[in-house]
């Protein structure tokens, strides 16, 4: 059994039994709920968990309020309040499986929503995949800025007999120190302030087309830029977000903006821009 399949399975049985955001841990971005129940986030706030038995928060009034929350978990190294700030058993719910086959003209069986919601235990499992995915990538992202270079990129490491030691050594070296301990969130840009493609009609109609797979249209979808402070060091964070009955929420830490500046798939959306 692979990684994933045995990261899928524990997730599973984490939502079918109780919810996995009460069992990951205390969460979150400081935050504060109007009548409609969406949060809005400070730039320097610590996130409260999300109870009720959903992977999901309550969602943000704002799509850089799920941006900048997703930063402040990472600060903390808290995986549930990371998660908490995705669409979750919403995207799930809002998926269109057809589309997403029209789109592809094939069905692949590591898609990020594997079934048809036919019933609840096929909700349950893709609602497992989907909290698997957002996992593995926020796993990849902490690779790639916190561990040594060589393991970068998903790349096999081979070691040369006698210096596995040394390798062990090195790797709990570089895991010691965290670069994002110090994260400050200092402001946001305008996408297309950054990047000049992001508003030509072409990448538009992709964005659209790609959100109808999820359920959404154009105007519920942003690309946000959240710059920050870490390490000594200027960052921006570039992820995509959706809006679903009037909340926002993370789609992923990377899709479009950050794919046509050629941001590393491992990054997660984030790179620094000294």
């Amino acid at each position: 059994m692979t990684i994933g399949a045995i990261l899928m399975a524990i997730i599973l049985l984490l939502v079918n039994v109780t919810g996995i955001s009460g069992m990951l841990g205390k969460a979150s971005v400081s935050e504060t709920a109007g009548a409609s129940g969406t949060a809005s986030v400070s730039d320097k706030a610590s996130i409260p968990s999300f109870g009720g038995g959903t992977i999901e928060g309550p969602g943000f009034a704002m799509p850089e309020d799920a941006a900048k929350a997703y930063l402040m978990g990472l600060k903390a190294q808290d995986m549930g309040a990371m998660l908490s700030t995705f669409a979750i058993e919403s995207y799930v719910d809002n998926y269109d499986f057809e589309v997403q086959i029209e789109r592809l003209m094939m069905y692949q069986y590591n898609a990020e929503i594997r079934f048809p919601n036919t019933n609840d235990y096929a909700r349950r499992m893709n609602i497992a995949s989907r909290a698997s995915q957002i996992t593995g990538l926020i796993i990849y992202q902490y690779m790639k800025f916190n561990t040594p270079e060589a393991l970068n990129n998903s790349k096999f490491v081979t070691i040369d007999p006698g210096t596995t030691s040394d390798f062990i050594k090195k790797f709990e070296r570089d895991t010691k120190d965290y670069i994002f301990e110090d994260l400050e969130i200092t402001g946001t840009q305008k996408p297309e302030d950054l990047c000049d493609v992001y508003l030509n009609k072409k990448n538009q109609e992709a964005i659209a087309n790609h959100a109808k797979t999820f359920g959404a249209d154009i105007e519920d979808v942003a690309n946000v830029v959240i710059t920050f402070e870490a390490n000594g060091d200027d960052w921006i964070f570039c992820p995509q977000l959706v809006r679903y009955n009037g909340k926002w929420y993370m789609q992923m830490l990377q899709v479009n903006l950050a794919n046509i500046m050629a941001f590393e798939h491992y990054n997660g959306g984030i790179i620094g821009i000294n």
